[in-house]
């Protein structure tokens, strides 16, 4: 029975890109140990999703999917949009209430945090090696406590590597509801409080604001500021002033497609 079962699950992988087995087994050999186990069989290489776009086919719906983007073994667990503007947006940054603190340090922004379905940045680390190689959109989705909605998208989206700590690229402001604010911040590095790669002398913006960002001297945008549940003005908080002035948004998301 268990020979013809692994020789069905080996026919099954043959057809399809990759899917869970759930079954009992017993692990003690003897009866008495049976135990819940899930298999991933992976199938083809070729057709594992390197991408939101790609997910898609398999995942039509919004959520948390692995994605393979360099066709190999290892995988990354991202949040895909399938909802706006045709799909297959990246999600790389949430804030939508303050269960997550965002006033943390390069290591951590390096590295990421947060939750995937909630509030959450997925690292600097991430960006980099998912924005290489290709073309990509760039979109900023927010709300403001009223319920407003505003969005703005940009050209030709990367993030540089840690060497070049993490430059905002891109080439343009193409349009949405929400106005340009990010503009002021193109060819930024990513600042932390405790690593300062801002244009101010002898000031250190994330510090001054309690966040970290591709700051200026100091910044037009601030999504990831420090959270306040309600329309407060300060520049210390999720801003973008050319969608609320100074108050504080209920909702911000950043995410990147292929052109």
């Amino acid at each position: 029975m268990r020979v013809a079962l692994a020789l069905c699950l080996l026919c099954v992988t043959a057809v399809v890109m990759s899917f869970d087995v759930e079954v009992q087994v017993d692990l003690s050999g003897g009866g008495g140990g049976m135990q819940r186990r899930v298999w991933t069989f992976g199938g083809r290489r070729g057709n594992r999703p390197r991408n939101c776009v790609e997910a898609r086919r398999r995942h039509p719906r919004s959520g948390v999917v692995n994605i393979y983007p360099k066709r190999n073994n290892k995988r990354l667990r991202v949040y895909c949009d399938q909802d706006t503007d045709g799909g297959g947006w990246l999600v790389f940054q949430r804030r939508q209430d303050a269960s997550v603190n965002f006033t943390r340090n390069w290591a951590s922004y390096k590295r990421g945090f947060g939750d995937l379905s909630g509030n959450f940045w997925l690292g600097l680390d991430a960006l980099h090696k998912l924005t290489s190689g290709q073309t990509y959109k760039l979109r900023v989705d927010l709300t403001k406590w009223s319920s407003a909605k505003g969005y703005a998208t940009y050209s030709n989206f990367s993030i540089s590597g840690s060497s070049d700590n993490y430059r905002l690229r891109f080439n343009s402001f193409t349009g949405g509801s929400a106005g340009d604010s990010l503009t002021y911040h193109k060819n930024m590095q990513f600042s932390t409080a405790d690593a300062d790669h801002d244009k101010t002398s002898g000031g250190n913006c994330a510090r001054h604001w309690h966040s970290a960002w591709w700051y200026n001297i100091c910044h037009h945008s601030h999504l990831n500021g420090i959270y306040k549940s309600s329309r407060v003005s300060g520049y210390d908080g999720v801003v973008w002033y050319h969608f609320d002035s100074a108050y504080s948004l209920k909702f911000s998301e950043m995410k990147f497609k292929p052109m």
